[in-house]
């Protein structure tokens, strides 16, 4: 089974895929007993949805070929996979998106893309941000233009819906008399920070909160970010692993000093293989797959009529299998009725 993580979902309405990793990190910490690694947690918020939506071929991994898309991290913990679950805003030194930076520490953004950004605060610390690209459709929009037109959008002052849009269509007392009956209970919404970390209100809605909190009293807050940072906005304490991370077990012993091999499936299961195009047999506890040459489009996925018609020429393939017993049923079946036609006086 792949499992990956995203943000905005009940109940934590996480504002990126880190917050909602810490989430992820607490609940198997404190309700599974630590059934997930690190790595296997990491792997929800990068690898494991690049391969659930087939976009492998593009990103989900630091290899050659694929999409340069890159966090870069302060060193936290000793294990980098630790690392990334335990950082927080501040802790965020850069981010790439195609190769572009688009945010990061101010001094990192500088050097690459020298004065061609935008600075934003968070709570006692300072990033940048470049969101711009020319070469796309509305790619001169700035963030902070962006953030002015979110802001006055949720400020609901009618004044300025009416000056904006509302005047096209209604006079103003129209144009009220329609607010009134169709969005009578909207008002006026403060835009949230873009940064976790320093966001008081939203560590209370979430601490306040019923369904958030059902399981069992959850504290993200003090768990992972109440932390101390100096004027660079680097950590002012050394960090130490909390006593619930996860030990690794060894693998087990096989009584004689040797590895035992866990199985990798059961006797006569069948699977097909990640591209879609050969299918697997469980032989011996291992997968004995074919290896057909998969037959892409231009975007690089698996063409699904190509692969049907594959399954149909190989004798290892359910589908092949099936056809085979349907033909048959059609053979012996017009056997059978032309054998009564000439039977019949």
């Amino acid at each position: 089974m792949r499992i990956t993580l995203a943000p905005d979902w009940g109940p934590s309405g996480a504002k990126n895929p880190l917050h909602e990793l810490k989430m992820a990190d607490w609940w198997n910490q404190n309700k599974m007993g630590g059934t997930f690694s690190d790595y296997e947690l990491v792997q929800m918020v990068t690898s494991n949805p690049a391969d659930a939506i087939k976009w492998n071929n593009y990103v989900g991994r630091i290899q050659n070929g694929l999409e340069a898309d890159f966090l870069v991290v302060d060193n936290i913990a000793e294990d980098p996979y630790r690392t990334m679950i335990e950082a927080i805003d501040p802790d965020i030194r850069l981010v790439t998106v195609g190769g572009l930076a688009v945010f990061g520490d101010v001094d990192m953004m500088q050097a690459i893309n020298g004065e061609d950004h935008e600075l934003v605060n968070g709570d006692g610390f300072q990033k940048a941000v470049d969101i711009t690209y020319d070469s796309m459709e509305d790619g001169a929009q700035s963030f902070s233009s962006l953030e002015e037109t979110l802001t006055k959008a949720m400020r609901y002052d009618r004044q300025e819906m009416f000056d904006e849009w509302g005047k096209n269509t209604r006079t103003w007392e129209e144009f009220n008399a329609w607010l009134d009956q169709s969005y009578s209970t909207l008002g006026e919404i403060p835009l949230d920070p873009i940064f976790t970390y320093g966001d008081d209100r939203y560590f209370d809605v979430l601490n306040r909160s019923s369904p958030f909190n059902s399981k069992g009293t959850i504290d993200l807050y003090t768990r992972y970010y109440d932390v101390d940072f100096d004027a660079n906005g680097n950590r002012s304490e050394t960090f130490t692993p909390p006593d619930t991370d996860p030990v690794i077990p060894d693998p087990p012993d096989d009584g004689n000093g040797g590895e035992v091999v866990v199985a990798q499936c059961n006797e006569g299961d069948t699977k097909l293989t990640d591209e879609g195009c050969n299918t697997c047999v469980c032989v011996e506890e291992e997968w004995v797959c074919t290896e057909m040459a998969c037959v892409q489009d231009d975007t690089g996925f698996t063409d699904p009529e190509s692969d049907l018609f594959s399954s149909l020429l190989d004798p290892t393939s359910p589908v092949y299998w099936i056809m085979m017993f349907v033909a048959l049923t059609v053979i012996l079946g017009s056997a059978a009725s032309l054998w009564m036609l000439v039977r019949k006086p």
